[in-house]
């Protein structure tokens, strides 16, 4: 919403000043998907892959930043053995249409194994980072992203870090 400023003064527009609002970070529990996370605000809920994978992302307008976490329950359990080409598998399907990755590692989280992904989609002009943990019958993937990669260096580790495993 845009509001008009009156006055009886005349300045230049660069003397105009903006302040963005200080965004409320708020704890989202999952207690059915045995997790928590701190999103910036109301996460909408969906549902992806026949109702198998439960989605929650949020979109900061202000900052042009998307946040999305989700959880699913894989058919076949992760063990040691198909860990690695399960992941490379779920980065294949979210790494598509002439993606550049940037920088890949492994990781692991409260004995999770998985993997992170930083990377540039071409095709939108958006840098995403993404992480995918799981074991057993588990997998969550949580993802940022912007199209200016300086909007993720700043925020990304808060809301890696901020992820929890909680009782279902």
């Amino acid at each position: 919403t845009v509001e008009p400023v009156h006055s009886s003064r005349r300045l230049p527009a660069s003397a105009y000043t903006f302040r963005k609002a200080a965004l409320k970070w708020q704890e989202v529990k999952e207690p059915t998907m045995g997790y928590s996370i701190m999103m910036p605000g109301k996460p909408s809920a969906s549902e992806m892959l026949n109702g198998e994978m439960k989605v929650r992302m949020y979109y900061d307008m202000a900052n042009g930043i998307v946040y999305y976490a989700s959880f699913m329950r894989p058919a076949n359990a992760i063990t040691d053995n198909n860990k690695d080409s399960l992941f490379q598998n779920m980065v294949a399907s979210s790494v598509q249409n002439g993606a550049e990755i940037v920088n890949r590692k492994t990781i692991e989280r409260y004995g999770l194994p998985g993997v992170e992904i930083f990377y540039h989609n071409k095709a939108e002009d958006m840098y995403m980072n993404m992480q995918i943990i799981g074991k057993g019958r588990k997998l969550y993937m949580l993802m940022m992203g912007a199209q200016k990669r300086e909007a993720l260096e700043s925020s990304t580790l808060d809301f890696f870090n901020s992820f929890k495993l909680i009782a279902e």
